[in-house]
């Protein structure tokens, strides 16, 4: 149930301001008796018109600001989520989401909008995993594995209950690709396997999802450069490793960009592997393009010096 905290706070304040007008009223005429005359005018006020006047704004202000200062449907929590991600408020995009959540539930609300809570609460947890993880304290790699571990738990059941929705395959992926940092040589083969294919299905059912492209373009990249004491490691242990490669590492790039042109990270990526190959034209593209991008809006800091590194080294070839 919705709070009527705040909005029950406005219709006293309404009141507070009332009777202040009143006592601001006897002091001004400067009067003798004045308490004795404050506690009779206000009572003689609670039966006037002017008082149920005001009452009555306060109560159709308090109506109305309802559904403004809490959500009531499961679509405008989910909004307000997304808003909360953006600005990496991940602790107030996952209370949203678990609101929504419980009220989705009650409500009986369709199974897809259920998987579309649930997409998006893996994303917060595979996101609060990284930032443990990055932090490197101590107990970093146990805190983070049982967040990605969740995180993916949570994106498989989103598969389930809406298998035609590309976003829940993402996230399986994105998880998935989390777990990795945190496991053994024997899962990490075992949950590549499952980033390649979840971000497959990704793309199969929305080729306009730029985030599972470049997932595929990483993971593509990253199997495709595996070291040669590693790789013949793995094929005598476990068989091998997928099949990779650098053309498709290339081809998924593109295609991220093509679908979100002004994501810096995407360009930043593609221009190190561009750099990889040789392909100075490439990298360089990417590059005076990710400057335009930079000079248009913010940028963070770290991704500038970045920048300033790839070029350098595009300079000194």
């Amino acid at each position: 149930m919705p709070s009527w905290t705040p909005q029950l706070g406005i219709f006293f304040w309404f009141l507070s301001c009332h009777f202040f007008l009143i006592l601001y009223q006897l002091v001004a005429r400067n009067k003798p008796s004045l308490l004795i005359k404050i506690r009779t005018v206000i009572f003689h006020r609670l039966l006037t018109k002017q008082f149920y006047f005001v009452c009555l704004l306060s109560l159709l202000y308090l109506l109305s600001s309802q559904g403004w200062a809490n959500p009531s449907s499961v679509e405008q929590l989910i909004s307000l989520s997304d808003e909360k991600f953006k600005t990496d408020q991940l602790s107030a995009c996952l209370e949203l989401l678990q609101q929504a959540e419980r009220l989705s539930l009650a409500t009986e609300h369709p199974i897809s909008d259920q998987a579309e809570i649930l997409w998006r609460m893996s994303r917060v947890y595979t996101e609060q995993g990284n930032k443990i993880y990055k932090d490197k304290k101590k107990g970093h790699k146990k805190r983070a594995r049982k967040l990605f571990v969740k995180a993916e738990q949570l994106a498989r059941r989103s598969t389930k209950l809406s298998p035609k929705n590309s976003q829940c395959y993402l996230y399986v992926s994105n998880a998935a690709g989390s777990l990795t940092q945190v496991v053994g040589v024997r899962e990490k083969i075992k949950l590549s396997e499952a980033v390649r294919e979840f971000a497959d299905r990704a793309v199969e059912l929305d080729p306009s999802n730029h985030y599972a492209h470049y997932i595929l373009a990483r993971w593509h990249h990253g199997m495709a450069n595996v070291s040669g004491v590693l790789l013949e490691m793995v094929k005598l242990i476990y068989g091998g490793l997928p099949p990779a490669s650098m053309e498709k590492s290339v081809h998924h790039f593109q295609q991220a960009i093509q679908h979100d042109s002004n994501n810096v990270r995407y360009r930043l990526e593609f221009s190190r592997i561009a750099l990889s190959l040789q392909d100075w034209t490439l990298a360089q593209l990417q590059l005076d393009v990710i400057q335009t991008l930079i000079e248009q809006s913010e940028i963070s800091p770290n991704l500038g010096d970045e920048v300033k590194k790839i070029q350098n080294k595009l300079n000194s070839r």
